[in-house]
């Protein structure tokens, strides 16, 4: 009797001993620790090969790393232990699917669920495969997951593949979800996955604080779950709070296995976060893998331009152009383009690729900017008018803008004006609005006063003086700041008061002059000279 008893208790430990470590595995894939995953369930299979869900999860996640040869010998590994083995069938079904045999994976997964009976967790898995297509099939996978959850309420993985299927297929999906994410979380308290899927829930309602709260409950259960951590990161991106995101990506990638695909999304975290440098060494040693996507080659461009490596990035957005998809261009690349093609000298070619970001995102003041002094660097001034002038239109629709800024603006805008010799516009459209704007600061009525005196050259109507004589009663008051500018409006007052023959205020202009620059020659001449 005791050896009968001792035959149990050795069943007994071996079997929870089992148990665990199949958990344990099935932990390991849920974490993303896909290796350890492997290693565990590895091990499960020679030392319990009767056990056929061992092989099915082995087989999962090979199937979950795109390895679907291995994943459909490990689930043909479990037929052959077991014919009656409805998860390996689930499994076969999903690998002919992912190969486009949907006949051959519709029989498969007909086969699964003849067998299944009450096993709940069967219809959940293929729930699961329509649920993780690039476009999600959300009426298929309602249709086994309902079935699961019927034939095994008390199974967690059917009712959290029931909220998902919910989220995508009903006009009232997520107020359903959020009841079955919440009932599998109390058939199943000591897992994460329920709360990781209602966090989720919660901020795609944009109530970010109660998501947030949610993942904080999930990692309290397990600190290792690495889908949490990317979804903070992903969440802090949006966000653009790029240093959190970075944070918690970071702690993504310490738990999770290392792969190419994360190793770029972290240096994309980095890019954003304006940590240029160490982006770059990431992205270099993925383009030495030969790592296959474009945008690896966009984010290099720009790490390159903002570090002044102007030379690099031209080469870079180069190689970009020539992989990428047109549907995949964004404004961005144009803009950029335009940015490096003009630091390596090619501005007429700059300048039409920041009008084709121009003609995605109309109203991005900043770009105007950038257009219109490279067409100043090409001295084509009428054309840089018009950008200008239409950067400050956005400022003004914006309702972001202040007098300062709009000011400058037209500063520049007049200056530019000058350039193109378009005096009365300089004066009428620029700085009369400097004025307009800040009727405070000298500096408006000397712009009036210089377009104006290109406007009257030959000074008979006099219309530069009001603006210079309101220019020197602001300026005065710091001559010394003010020094250069000041000699040129007394200068044109001298010369304006010698064509009306009026002796007196000639000669005060030019000693006014002589105040400032004691050696001036040409007040010297003046007031030397005789009438």
């Amino acid at each position: 009797m005791k050896s009968v008893k001792i035959v149990v208790l050795f069943f007994l430990i071996t079997a929870l001993a089992q148990a665990q470590s199949l958990k344990e595995g099935i932990q390991s894939r849920d974490r993303e620790q896909y290796q350890k995953a492997k290693s565990i369930l590895t091990a499960l299979v020679t030392t319990e090969p009767k056990n056929t869900d061992n092989f099915y999860y082995l087989g999962d996640v090979y199937f979950k790393n795109e390895q679907y040869d291995s994943a459909r010998y490990w689930f043909m590994k479990g037929i052959t232990q077991n014919d009656n083995s409805a998860l390996n069938y689930a499994g076969l079904g999903k690998v002919s699917m992912q190969n486009n045999n949907a006949v051959e994976g519709k029989a498969n997964f007909d086969k699964a669920v003849s067998i299944a009976k009450k096993d709940g967790q069967v219809y959940a898995v293929i729930a699961e495969y329509y649920l993780l297509l690039d476009k999600p099939d959300g009426k298929e996978a309602l249709v086994y997951a309902t079935k699961g959850v019927g034939i095994d309420p008390k199974n967690s993985w059917a009712k959290l593949m029931l909220g998902d299927a919910q989220m995508i297929a009903l006009a009232d999906g997520p107020s359903k979800a959020i009841l079955q994410y919440k009932e599998a979380f109390a058939l199943d308290p000591k897992s994460p996955l329920a709360l990781w899927k209602m966090g989720k829930l919660y901020l795609s309602a944009r109530n970010y604080e109660l998501g947030i709260q949610t993942f904080k409950d999930g990692l309290a259960i397990d600190s290792l779950f690495a889908p949490i951590y990317r979804d903070l990161g992903e969440l802090y991106y949006k966000a653009k709070k790029f240093d959190k995101a970075i944070v918690s990506y970071k702690k993504y990638l310490d738990i999770r296995d290392k792969s190419d695909g994360t190793d770029f999304r972290y240096a994309s975290f980095l890019y954003l976060n304006e940590d240029y440098a160490n982006a770059l060494t990431i992205l270099n040693t993925l383009v030495k893998k030969n790592y296959d996507n474009p945008v690896i080659y966009r984010i290099m461009a720009k790490s390159q331009y903002e570090t002044k490596d102007y030379k690099n990035a031209l080469i870079n957005m180069d190689i970009f152009w020539s992989k990428v998809e047109a549907r995949k261009i964004i404004s961005q690349d144009y803009e950029y383009y335009g940015k490096i093609l003009s630091k390596n000298g090619k501005d007429s070619l700059a300048v039409e690729y920041l009008c084709k970001a121009l003609e995605k995102d109309s109203m991005n003041k900043e770009l105007y900017g950038e257009v219109a002094l490279i067409w100043s660097n090409l001295k084509k001034f009428d054309k840089s008018t018009v950008a200008l002038q239409k950067k400050i239109d956005i400022i003004k629709v914006s309702g972001k803008a202040n007098p300062t800024t709009l000011a400058n603006e037209y500063l520049l805008l007049g200056r530019t004006y000058m350039y193109a010799k378009n005096y009365l516009y300089a004066d009428s459209l620029a700085f009369a609005n400097v004025v307009l704007l800040k009727p405070e600061l000298p500096v408006g009525y000397y712009k009036r006063a210089w377009a104006n005196t290109f406007i009257d050259t030959n000074q008979k109507k006099g219309l530069a003086k009001p603006y210079y004589e309101k220019f020197i009663e602001l300026a005065k008051t710091d001559s010394e700041k003010n020094k250069a500018d000041l000699i040129q409006a007394y200068s044109y007052m001298g010369a304006y008061y010698a064509d009306k023959r009026d002796k007196v205020k000639f000669d005060e202009a030019w000693a006014n002059v002589l105040k400032l620059d004691p050696k001036n020659k040409e007040g010297l001449r003046a007031v030397s000279s005789t009438w």
